[in-house]
Protein backbone atom coordinates (compact mmCIF):
# COMPACT_ATOMS: atom_id res chain seq x y z
CA UNK A 1 0.00 0.00 0.00
CA UNK A 2 3.07 2.50 0.78
CA UNK A 3 4.17 1.92 -3.14
CA UNK A 4 0.41 3.33 -4.36
CA UNK A 5 0.21 6.31 -2.11
CA UNK A 6 3.73 7.28 -3.13
CA UNK A 7 2.67 6.90 -6.63
CA UNK A 8 -0.51 8.29 -6.86
CA UNK A 9 0.33 10.85 -4.12
CA UNK A 10 3.34 11.99 -6.67
CA UNK A 11 0.76 11.74 -9.68
CA UNK A 12 -2.03 13.95 -7.72
CA UNK A 13 1.25 16.54 -7.47
CA UNK A 14 1.70 16.20 -11.24
CA UNK A 15 -1.69 16.25 -11.86
CA UNK A 16 -2.47 19.47 -10.10
CA UNK A 17 0.73 21.31 -12.00
CA UNK A 18 -1.26 20.04 -14.75
CA UNK A 19 -4.32 22.18 -13.98
CA UNK A 20 -2.40 25.17 -13.17
CA UNK A 21 -0.25 25.18 -16.26
CA UNK A 22 -3.80 24.84 -18.36
CA UNK A 23 -5.63 27.47 -16.35
CA UNK A 24 -2.47 29.74 -17.58
CA UNK A 25 -3.02 28.65 -20.84
CA UNK A 26 -6.45 29.76 -20.66
CA UNK A 27 -5.72 33.02 -19.13
CA UNK A 28 -2.92 33.31 -22.02
CA UNK A 29 -5.73 32.35 -24.47
CA UNK A 30 -8.08 35.71 -23.29
CA UNK A 31 -11.23 33.42 -23.76
CA UNK A 32 -14.09 33.77 -20.92
CA UNK A 33 -13.85 30.54 -18.89
CA UNK A 34 -16.93 28.70 -17.59
CA UNK A 35 -18.32 29.73 -14.15
CA UNK A 36 -16.96 33.17 -14.18
CA UNK A 37 -19.72 35.40 -15.25
CA UNK A 38 -22.46 36.12 -12.59
CA UNK A 39 -25.24 35.90 -13.24
CA UNK A 40 -26.89 38.81 -14.71
CA UNK A 41 -23.96 38.95 -16.89
CA UNK A 42 -24.43 35.60 -18.01
CA UNK A 43 -28.02 35.87 -19.41
CA UNK A 44 -26.47 38.66 -21.85
CA UNK A 45 -23.36 36.17 -23.29
CA UNK A 46 -24.73 33.22 -23.02
CA UNK A 47 -25.65 32.47 -26.76
CA UNK A 48 -23.64 34.94 -28.20
CA UNK A 49 -20.91 33.21 -30.51
CA UNK A 50 -17.87 34.54 -28.73
CA UNK A 51 -19.06 32.61 -25.64
CA UNK A 52 -20.14 29.75 -27.33
CA UNK A 53 -16.82 29.43 -29.14
CA UNK A 54 -15.06 30.18 -25.66
CA UNK A 55 -17.10 27.51 -24.01
CA UNK A 56 -16.08 24.78 -26.84
CA UNK A 57 -12.39 25.53 -26.15
CA UNK A 58 -12.59 25.67 -22.98
CA UNK A 59 -14.74 22.16 -22.75
CA UNK A 60 -11.92 20.47 -25.23
CA UNK A 61 -9.05 22.19 -23.46
CA UNK A 62 -9.82 20.27 -20.39
CA UNK A 63 -11.09 17.57 -21.61
CA UNK A 64 -8.02 17.06 -23.30
CA UNK A 65 -6.57 17.37 -20.30
CA UNK A 66 -8.29 15.14 -18.53
CA UNK A 67 -8.31 12.27 -21.24
CA UNK A 68 -4.13 12.59 -21.18
CA UNK A 69 -4.09 12.38 -17.22
CA UNK A 70 -6.04 9.15 -17.34
CA UNK A 71 -3.60 8.02 -19.67
CA UNK A 72 -0.98 8.82 -17.91
CA UNK A 73 -2.11 7.51 -14.70
CA UNK A 74 -2.65 4.18 -16.81
CA UNK A 75 0.48 4.14 -17.81
CA UNK A 76 2.20 4.62 -14.58
CA UNK A 77 -0.29 1.77 -12.92
CA UNK A 78 0.87 -0.74 -15.34
CA UNK A 79 4.76 0.59 -15.05
CA UNK A 80 3.94 0.11 -11.33
CA UNK A 81 2.66 -3.38 -11.34
CA UNK A 82 5.54 -4.76 -13.59
CA UNK A 83 7.84 -3.26 -10.99
CA UNK A 84 6.15 -4.86 -8.18
CA UNK A 85 5.65 -8.20 -10.16
CA UNK A 86 9.10 -8.28 -10.37
CA UNK A 87 10.24 -7.44 -6.99
CA UNK A 88 7.52 -10.71 -6.29
CA UNK A 89 9.16 -12.75 -8.38
CA UNK A 90 12.88 -11.99 -6.84
CA UNK A 91 11.42 -12.78 -3.66
CA UNK A 92 9.91 -16.15 -4.60
CA UNK A 93 13.25 -17.16 -5.86
CA UNK A 94 14.72 -16.24 -3.10
CA UNK A 95 17.07 -13.46 -4.53
CA UNK A 96 19.55 -15.68 -6.69
CA UNK A 97 19.79 -13.18 -9.37
CA UNK A 98 22.25 -14.26 -10.70
CA UNK A 99 21.47 -17.65 -10.76
CA UNK A 100 18.11 -16.90 -12.17
CA UNK A 101 19.88 -14.69 -14.91
CA UNK A 102 22.32 -17.02 -16.08
CA UNK A 103 21.33 -20.16 -14.62
CA UNK A 104 19.86 -22.94 -17.42
CA UNK A 105 16.66 -23.54 -16.11
CA UNK A 106 15.52 -26.57 -18.72
CA UNK A 107 19.27 -28.30 -17.84
CA UNK A 108 18.10 -27.76 -13.85
CA UNK A 109 14.01 -28.92 -14.61
CA UNK A 110 15.34 -32.22 -16.40
CA UNK A 111 18.03 -33.07 -14.31
CA UNK A 112 16.33 -34.98 -12.28
CA UNK A 113 13.16 -35.69 -13.53
CA UNK A 114 11.41 -38.28 -11.06
CA UNK A 115 11.22 -35.36 -8.54
CA UNK A 116 12.85 -32.38 -9.76
CA UNK A 117 10.39 -31.34 -12.32
CA UNK A 118 7.14 -31.78 -10.33
CA UNK A 119 9.03 -29.84 -7.08
CA UNK A 120 10.03 -27.00 -9.50
CA UNK A 121 6.34 -27.13 -11.35
CA UNK A 122 4.18 -27.41 -8.12
CA UNK A 123 6.68 -25.95 -5.66
CA UNK A 124 3.95 -22.95 -4.36
CA UNK A 125 1.31 -25.57 -3.78
CA UNK A 126 0.80 -28.41 -1.35
CA UNK A 127 3.93 -30.40 -2.81
CA UNK A 128 3.29 -33.87 -1.77
CA UNK A 129 -0.23 -33.77 -3.31
CA UNK A 130 0.64 -31.74 -6.54
CA UNK A 131 2.99 -34.22 -6.88
CA UNK A 132 1.31 -37.30 -7.03
CA UNK A 133 -0.99 -35.52 -9.02
CA UNK A 134 1.42 -34.54 -11.59
CA UNK A 135 3.01 -38.42 -11.57
CA UNK A 136 -0.49 -39.60 -12.98
CA UNK A 137 -0.86 -36.86 -15.33
CA UNK A 138 2.91 -37.12 -16.50
CA UNK A 139 2.29 -40.86 -17.06
CA UNK A 140 -1.04 -40.09 -18.74
CA UNK A 141 1.14 -37.69 -21.44
CA UNK A 142 3.59 -40.54 -21.90
CA UNK A 143 1.00 -43.23 -22.20
CA UNK A 144 -0.68 -40.94 -24.84
CA UNK A 145 2.42 -39.61 -26.73
CA UNK A 146 3.66 -43.53 -26.70
CA UNK A 147 0.22 -44.60 -28.83
CA UNK A 148 0.61 -41.86 -30.90
CA UNK A 149 4.16 -43.12 -32.11
CA UNK A 150 5.86 -40.32 -31.27
CA UNK A 151 8.45 -41.74 -28.65
CA UNK A 152 9.06 -45.52 -28.53
CA UNK A 153 8.78 -48.00 -25.64
CA UNK A 154 12.23 -47.74 -24.54
CA UNK A 155 11.67 -44.11 -24.03
CA UNK A 156 8.11 -44.38 -22.91
CA UNK A 157 9.88 -46.62 -20.20
CA UNK A 158 12.88 -44.04 -19.22
CA UNK A 159 10.26 -40.73 -19.08
CA UNK A 160 7.53 -42.41 -17.08
CA UNK A 161 7.25 -42.39 -13.30
CA UNK A 162 5.95 -46.37 -13.26
CA UNK A 163 8.86 -47.62 -15.37
CA UNK A 164 6.66 -50.58 -17.35
CA UNK A 165 7.59 -52.50 -20.39
CA UNK A 166 4.26 -52.17 -21.51
CA UNK A 167 3.47 -48.39 -21.69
Amino acid sequence: WIFWIVVLGIKGYIGMLGLKSLDQALQQLNITRFGTQSLQDLQYYLFSPTWDKDMVVWAVMYSTGLLLYISDTQFWFSLGCSFLGVLVAFHQRSWELPQLWFGDKVARLYADAASGFPAQVFCYDRPQEARAKFRILWDRVIKWMRYEDKIDNIMASNLSFHHTANV
